[in-house]
């Protein structure tokens, strides 16, 4: 089994091999999914040729499925949210830094005021 675009027709039909974009293993059953990315005619390619058999009658069932390829489509966020995402961020990085900042100058400067140890 497998999914062509709507002109690889004619080339089967000529005897000539369709370019196929997606195929399933040479099996009794089998199933494939294919993200569209491009409006068109698609056509399912159900081929018998390899156990040179007469015609055959196939249960073929097809399931479009608009939301997932919608779910799966990068998206952009509007710019004002965009905005409060940096704006949160930098906030969240500066305090985290000058957290870390304060820290280290408060160990800097008990080091330094410590009395010198005496060791004889």
């Amino acid at each position: 089994m497998g999914l062509a675009r709507g002109d690889q027709v004619e080339r089967l039909l000529q005897g000539r091999p369709p370019r196929l974009l997606r195929t399933t293993d040479y099996a009794r059953e089998g199933g494939l999914r294919y993200l569209v990315r491009e409006p068109g005619d698609y056509v399912v390619i159900l081929d018998n040729a390899m156990e040179g058999r007469g015609p055959v009658t196939a249960d073929v069932r097809v399931e479009l499925d608009y939301e997932s390829a919608a779910a799966q489509e990068p998206r952009m966020l509007p710019p004002p949210r965009r905005r409060m995402v940096v704006g949160i961020s930098l906030v969240s990085f500066s305090a985290i830094a000058g957290y870390a900042g304060w820290l280290v100058l408060g160990a800097v400067r008990r080091r330094n005021s410590a009395p010198p140890s005496t060791s004889r």
